[in-house]
């Protein structure tokens, strides 16, 4: 498969309009930075460093989100927090590049690549639509086919999975006799790949960046290792609620005609994909072994006499064997050439997700110091507005301004309102904290694609030409009412029952 790519900035010369804008919005965030290091006072409990802290954090958003430039205010970001003295610089490296989530994404996102690449998605779609007792049942199939996203999302970032289903759905447009890209069922086919696609994210950790980046979060905040199998454990439930409805606002909302479906030649479809390769093969053995090993740990602790091994593979956490696996990968050769080509895969993986989670983890960290103060500043100030809030109604507020923000802001932003929402969740009896910081962690990804803003996938379903923004807003509302639904009373008690 062609890897797609964003034009990096040496790719071609910046246009005068662009070269502006570039100018306005780094003066701006200089503006933002100078402001709250150099000029405002600091505000109780906040120190005169928590206000450089604060400077190097909004200037840094306002470059990421507002004028969209995801690689040096990271870089930048991480440099100027050694100038505000709240800590040492051994701390603020560790917490950032040394920490050990960012090495996990590194990982997670070499072996997304392998699967990419190799062929391994596009197979598994053509596999599951062309059962044959799939043949004359277009809405079984249908269920199938997007059964197959859900799963590959599982386990792999969205965007590159909307790429390759959007194109094997092209292919069975022009098989089927459709032309343009105005009709009901291409436009519907094309909106659902995309949402789930993208509700996947949601339900495991497993190279999905904001889930990681909040198991970091409660690891330094509770001292509590968040596992791969408890999490899928209690979102996947969750997951089934929101693929249910999913499903449901499809074939009875939406309600595209299917009839041309009982003409596809599953046959047809079948001979095009050729016969596994010994690489796709190594890549597919490697991968299944991963995840066995990832969930492992759970699994054995329930066998009294494989307990000690339980113990020795937990304390290996995610990143350890994820590691092991690259290795594997580059180490084991299929025709001459490693299964995972490193240099090649190292170009075209998105670094700007690297860099985004180097950066904002180290917020995470340096918002509790009390050189800092941001955090007791957050809790004195909202203490009085949930002095007399009940347990429920601060999931279900905390739930559904996620769910809302997310489909207006990026997803680390979202992941980041962590640092908001924890030390409130602090203050009310009843409510479970870490159970909270897993609905935020969940939610952060559980866009339903309500505006062109919410996730990249926005942008891909609408660049492809077959969604307009006014369909997304249609229909998205709807999803975020099942997803909250599902949070509530299903995602919320699970993770209660069992975190605590």
């Amino acid at each position: 498969m062609r890897v797609i790519k964003k034009p990096s900035q040496g790719d071609k010369p910046a246009t005068t309009n662009e070269s502006q804008a570039y100018v306005i919005n780094t003066s701006i965030a200089l503006i933002i930075y100078v402001t709250f290091s150099f000029i405002l006072p600091p505000l109780e409990p906040v120190t005169k460093g928590g206000m450089g802290v604060l400077g190097v954090f909004l200037a840094m958003m306002y470059l990421l989100f507002v004028a969209e430039n995801v690689t040096w205010p990271c870089f930048m970001a991480v440099g100027l927090l050694g100038f505000t003295n709240v800590t040492s610089a051994a701390n603020i490296i560790g917490q950032s590049w040394g920490s050990v989530m960012t090495v996990f994404v590194v990982a997670t996102l070499l072996l997304n690549y392998a699967m990419t690449e190799t062929g391994l998605i596009r197979r598994v779609a053509i596999w599951f639509i062309t059962r044959k007792f799939l043949k004359g049942h277009p809405w079984m199939m249908l269920f199938m086919y997007f059964l197959s996203i859900l799963l590959l999302g599982l386990v792999c970032t969205s965007s590159p999975i909307v790429v390759m289903y959007i194109a094997i759905s092209e292919g069975i447009f022009d098989t089927l006799g459709y032309e343009g890209k105005e009709d009901k069922f291409t436009r519907s086919i094309v909106l659902a790949i995309g949402w789930v696609a993208q509700g996947a994210q949601a339900m495991t950790p497993i190279g999905h960046t904001m889930v990681l980046m909040v198991f970091g979060f409660i690891l330094k905040d509770f001292g509590v290792t968040i596992s791969i199998a408890k999490f899928s454990m209690v979102f996947l439930a969750w997951g089934a609620v929101y693929h249910l409805g999913t499903w449901l606002v499809f074939r009875y909302v939406m309600r595209p005609d299917v009839s041309r479906l009982v003409n596809l030649d599953i046959d047809e479809l079948k001979a095009e994909v050729p016969p596994m390769s010994r690489r796709e093969k190594i890549v597919s053995i490697v991968l299944i072994a991963l995840v066995i090993f990832w969930i492992s740990p759970d699994m054995l602790a329930l066998i009294p006499l494989m307990k000690p091994i339980a113990s020795f593979v937990s304390k290996m956490g995610q990143t350890i064997p994820a590691l092991v696996a690259v290795g594997l990968l580059c180490a084991l050769r299929a025709d001459g050439a490693p299964a995972l080509d490193l240099k090649l895969s190292s170009s075209r993986i998105m670094w700007g997700s690297v860099y985004m989670i180097a950066s904002l983890q180290v917020f995470g960290f340096i918002f509790d110091l009390d050189t800092v103060g941001i955090t007791a500043a957050v809790r004195e100030t909202l203490k009085p507005l949930s002095a007399n809030l009940p347990a429920w109604a601060f999931v279900a507020m905390v739930t559904a301004f996620m769910l809302i923000a997310t489909n207006f802001l990026s997803n680390a932003v979202c992941a980041m309102l962590y640092t908001v929402i924890m030390p409130l969740a602090l203050l009310i009896p009843g409510v479970s904290p870490i159970a909270i910081g897993l609905i935020v962690a969940s939610s952060a990804n559980a866009d339903s694609l309500l505006t062109p803003a919410s996730c990249p996938v926005s942008g891909l379903v609408i660049g492809s030409g077959y969604v307009s923004p006014g369909m997304l807003a249609k229909y998205g509302w709807i999803l975020m009412i099942v997803a909250f639904i599902g949070y509530i009373f299903v995602g919320y008690p699970l993770a209660v029952a069992v975190f605590g």
